[in-house]
């Protein structure tokens, strides 16, 4: 009897294991969960809880979270009162809707692109780190620190390649507006966490 419910249990992990998308790397004051489950509870973010398809992660006042996805290339990090669902991971491409607040993103690979919507931009990073403050009325400023990020713009279709100290506006309206990037343009409680 106990030999069929533990070959249960392993099974089910299993399963459910697949799905698993990211998972809490570190995480500081109230950080709260989603899940796209209607009839799954809110949770508190704790260091180690994985990430599903659908999971909303939301910060509030001085709280910070750091999210690292399962193949261990990407990782992002959000500020207070911030807001990101994970989407499907499929073919080695991951992606993230970003609603609002202060994202930092770095990607290690090259081969394993991570993508980042607002409602705004859509933002490529492949190989290389950057920062986007996003507001609700759909206002982006995408900075690029390391390599080189792509961002189109979803309303005018503009293109724009980012390098390092190179910073973009990118309006709900279509306007586009390349600019160099001015210094400490990442929050103290954001940068504490990535540094």
């Amino acid at each position: 009897k106990n030999k069929i419910l533990y070959i249960i249990i392993i099974i089910v992990s299993l399963l459910i294991s697949k799905d698993r998308i990211a998972y809490i790397a570190d995480v500081n004051g109230y950080v709260e969960i989603l899940s796209e489950n209607n009839n799954a509870p809110i949770v508190e973010a704790i260091n180690g809880r994985y990430l599903y398809k659908g999971d909303l992660i939301r910060t509030f006042k001085n709280s910070n979270c750091v999210i690292m996805f399962h193949d261990q290339t990407s990782m992002f990090a959000i500020g207070s009162y911030s807001e990101v669902k994970v989407r499907d991971l499929k073919d080695n491409i991951k992606k993230i809707n970003f609603n609002y607040g202060n994202l930092y993103l770095e990607n290690i690979s090259e081969n394993s692109p991570l993508f980042i919507f607002t409602r705004s931009s859509q933002i490529l990073s492949k190989k290389s780190s950057g920062f986007v403050n996003t507001l609700t009325n759909g206002e982006d400023e995408v900075f690029c620190i390391e390599n080189k990020l792509e961002l189109y713009n979803k309303k005018s279709n503009l293109e724009v390649a980012l390098y390092a100290d190179n910073k973009v506006l990118s309006l709900f309206d279509g306007t586009v507006e390349l600019k160099k990037s001015e210094k400490n343009f990442i929050p103290d409680d954001l940068n504490a966490i990535i540094n």
